[in-house]
């Protein structure tokens, strides 16, 4: 049994072009994310397509206390090898500061290990949880709306913004002050590991920059 939540060592997500991957219930997502509502007109990635399997699998596992939940994740980062960059919550979050601290510093050891792989993830959750809540790890606040820009950088986060388009196609636009940059996957086909923007937000808010997404076949990925 899978329990509420899973590790991948190496995920064959064409996206991602090959990283080790987390996968949490969707009980750990914040109840203010826009993507948990039925009527938004757009589901989220973690419910559609192959990936909605894993999502109903683990999601129905009866641990719903997010630190428990969190704990379990973390142990499982632990027992990766480390050998690749860690894409954590393809499905989940951590909805308060104590579990994003457990997670985040899984995340740290992971990126300290003998490989130096990087490990990062995204945030519904920058409302209640600061960015210091994380212990250093790589995360960025997911905006619904451009309009949520400053609340996110207030709260010690680099963007990932959806948008309805991309104004200047591939180059990079200003929103709210700060310069976003239109995801390499969606304009030229630039997977993560390639990319890797997302791997190293220290480097986004030192030079004040931010991530675009717009909906991939009428989904949100929330900047994931």
């Amino acid at each position: 049994m899978d329990g509420p939540a899973i590790a991948v060592e190496y995920s064959r997500n064409k996206k991602l072009g090959g990283m080790s991957a987390t996968h949490a219930s969707k009980a750990t997502c914040p109840a203010t994310c826009a993507l948990l509502q039925a009527d938004n007109g757009i589901a989220c990635y973690a419910d559609r397509g192959r990936q909605a399997i894993t999502t109903t699998r683990i999601s129905k596992e009866p641990i719903r206390d997010d630190v428990e939940i969190a704990t379990l994740e973390a142990d499982l980062i632990d027992e990766l090898t480390g050998r690749h960059d860690l894409r954590v919550h393809v499905v989940g979050d951590c909805k308060t500061p104590a579990a994003a601290g457990i997670v985040g510093s899984a995340m740290v050891r992971h990126s300290q290990r003998k490989h130096k792989r990087s490990a990062y993830t995204y945030t519904h959750a920058w409302p209640a949880v600061k960015r210091d809540a994380w212990q250093g790890a790589q995360v960025l606040g997911s905006a619904d709306s451009p309009d949520q820009i400053p609340a996110i950088v207030a709260q010690g986060y680099a963007p990932a913004v959806i948008v309805d388009e991309y104004p200047n196609q591939d180059r990079a636009f200003t929103l709210h002050g700060v310069k976003l940059i239109p995801c390499p996957w969606l304009t030229r086909g630039i997977s993560c590991v390639e990319c890797r923007l997302c791997l190293d937000t220290d480097k986004l808010q030192d030079r004040n920059c931010g991530i675009a997404f717009i909906p991939e076949n009428n989904t949100r990925k929330g900047g994931k």
